[in-house]
């Protein structure tokens, strides 16, 4: 069971109190701080709290970590775990894409034309200055949504990418000058190397829109 749940009250819901009151009798109220990512699901300090209790840190909220918190919940926070949705296979890659996307946002230095051409993917860092293909190609073949072990050219992704057409979760859009990805779900709209108002040059996740003329749509197949 996976227990992300959407909070439409915001951190003050009923499940959040529930897990604030768990984690305090478990003495680690510092170890999870909740945040509004995915409409109240937990961010960076849900990787905190797994990194010191050894289990996988992915960002999610998930069976082993509720495992470790489970006896200190109380008999109305076990019932509200219990109703918690589960996420599909969908729902968690995506997740897991989002969340990559974000470190990329928090450590990128700035935005570089053809940086991350000319080396493997898996020799790539966040912490490097990225273009827009480069940075969309990262970012995809993480959650293992790219055939190539080296970065595209955006012209590349607007014809050979998944398939035609927007998705469900993500759209990429793209052309013979650049690249970015469209969110369909979660807090940002877009995943972009160029502000167009929000933020500085460098791939970002961005919550302003962007026009979407003269860029060819593709999804990664169930995506």
């Amino acid at each position: 069971m996976k227990l992300i749940r959407s909070i439409k009250k915001g951190d003050a819901g009923p499940d959040v109190l529930a897990l604030k009151r768990a984690l305090k009798a478990a003495k680690m109220k510092k170890a999870l701080v909740l945040t509004r990512r995915f409409g109240g699901a937990l961010d960076k300090q849900v990787r905190r709290f797994q990194k010191l209790n050894g289990l996988p840190v992915d960002g999610v909220y998930g069976d082993r970590t509720h495992k470790i918190l489970l006896p200190f919940f109380d008999a109305y926070g076990r019932r509200l775990l219990r109703q918690a949705p589960k996420l599909t296979p969908q729902e968690e890659k995506f997740n897991r894409l989002l969340s990559f996307m974000e470190k990329m946002s928090r450590d990128t230095p700035g935005y570089l034309y053809g940086g991350g051409h000319g080396e493997p993917l898996s020799g790539l860092q966040t912490t490097q200055a990225l273009d827009c293909s480069s940075s969309c190609s990262l970012a995809l073949d993480h959650e293992g949504m790219f055939n190539d072990d080296w970065a595209w050219v955006s012209g590349t992704f607007a014809y050979q990418y998944g398939q035609p057409g927007g998705g469900k979760f993500f759209t990429v859009y793209a052309n013979g000058e650049h690249v970015w990805i469209r969110l369909h779900k979660g807090p940002y709209w877009r995943f972009d190397t160029s502000p167009h108002g929000d933020g500085g040059r460098g791939p970002r996740l961005r919550k302003l829109p962007r026009f979407t003329g003269r860029f060819a749509a593709r999804h990664w197949p169930g995506m």
